[in-house]
């Protein structure tokens, strides 16, 4: 399916490529439309998210040690953020996201939730272990991932 069609990443220095991609349902063209709560300017929730759609690395303490999950993420907020992953993430585990950029490095995150989408594919939200970023700190990463 979709996995095959994604190109292998090299991320350049100590950065292993991810070795598994989650299945995403659907086409990647459909993945790159706006889409979320939000969008229409009603939300009742306390940060605003903002769409970042991409490719990012994850690690965890349940995968070899320098073995990489490649996962695509959603939205960003200041409180935390969604990503689609490959595996199972289960709540209060911590994961480590690489978003493939020298700029940004890399952010601890605590899973909040995860439901299945289909074989190989589960949405998860997450937030960051560091707590909530302030405003500045959050444009700053707004800029740096765009």
């Amino acid at each position: 399916m979709l996995d095959q069609a994604v190109s292998p990443v090299s991320l350049g220095g100590s950065r292993e490529a991810p070795a598994k991609w989650p299945t995403l349902p659907g086409e990647l063209s459909e993945f790159r439309i706006p889409s979320g709560a939000g969008l229409d300017g009603v939300s009742r929730r306390s940060h605003v998210r903002r769409q970042l759609r991409g490719r990012a690395a994850l690690e965890n303490a349940r995968l070899a040690p320098g073995e990489r999950l490649g996962a695509y993420t959603l939205d960003i907020s200041p409180q935390g953020l969604c990503l689609v992953s490959p595996v199972q993430l289960f709540p209060c585990e911590r994961v480590t996201i690489d978003f493939m950029r020298d700029e940004v490095g890399c952010m601890g995150l605590q899973v909040q939730r995860c439901r299945r989408l289909q074989e190989g594919s589960y949405l998860c939200g997450a937030t960051y272990v560091e707590g909530p970023f302030g405003p500045a700190r959050f444009v700053s990463l707004l800029r740096s991932l765009s």
